[in-house]
C-alpha cells in the first residue's frame, strides 16, 4: 500500500503500459491502482480489480496529468475484428487539475470481450499489441508466414 497509488506511481513522466493488471492495490489516499501527477498515462489493455483508495478513485487518480485508454486485444498476433471491442470495460478515473484542464470523459481500457473480439492476423502481417490502431502491419521483406491459426506466428515483424 501506499500513500497515492497503491499500484504506481507516476510522477514526471510518460508511462505507456500495455497488457498489465492491476490487482487489489490499495492507496492510503488517492488512485488505489495507479496515482499520476504531472505525467503522461497511455493505457492499452490495461486492467483493475478489486483496487481501493480511501480518498478517491480506486483504479486511476490524474493530478496534472493525462490520460489515453484502448480496450484492445489480450494476445499478440491477434486484431480487433471490427476495429473496436464490443465490451470495454471503464477503470474509475479522479482527476485535478489547477491550470482548470479537462478531466477525461471516461477511460476504457480493458476488453472483457477479447475473446470473441480479436482474431489471428492475416497471412503475412503481424500485431505487437502496442500501436495505437490495432492494425497488423507487413512483416518484414521475406519473412512471412501463412499459418492464420497461431497468433504466435503474427507477433513480431521477423515472423
Amino acid at each position: 500500500a501506499g500513500y497515492h497509488g497503491g499500484g504506481m506511481y507516476n510522477t514526471n513522466g510518460d508511462a505507456d503500459l500495455t497488457h498489465a493488471t492491476f490487482s487489489r492495490c490499495t492507496a492510503e489516499s488517492n488512485g488505489g491502482g495507479l496515482y499520476s501527477y504531472d505525467g503522461r498515462l497511455a493505457l492499452r489493455n490495461v486492467r483493475f480489480l478489486d483496487c481501493s483508495a480511501m480518498a478517491e478513485c480506486q483504479d486511476i487518480y490524474l493530478d496534472e496529468s493525462s490520460l489515453e485508454c484502448h480496450p484492445s486485444c489480450t494476445t499478440a498476433g491477434t486484431k480487433m475484428m471490427g476495429g473496436e471491442c464490443t465490451d470495454p470495460v471503464e477503470a474509475q478515473v479522479g482527476y485535478y487539475d489547477g491550470h482548470g484542464a479537462q478531466p477525461p470523459d471516461a477511460c476504457f481500457s480493458f476488453c472483457e470481450s477479447a475473446a470473441e473480439d480479436c482474431e489471428v492476423c492475416d497471412a503475412n502481417t503481424f500485431f505487437k499489441g502496442s500501436n495505437s490502431d490495432d492494425t497488423c502491419g507487413p512483416c518484414d521483406a521475406g519473412k512471412f508466414t501463412t499459418d492464420i491459426s497461431d497468433a504466435t506466428h503474427h507477433d513480431e515483424a521477423s515472423d
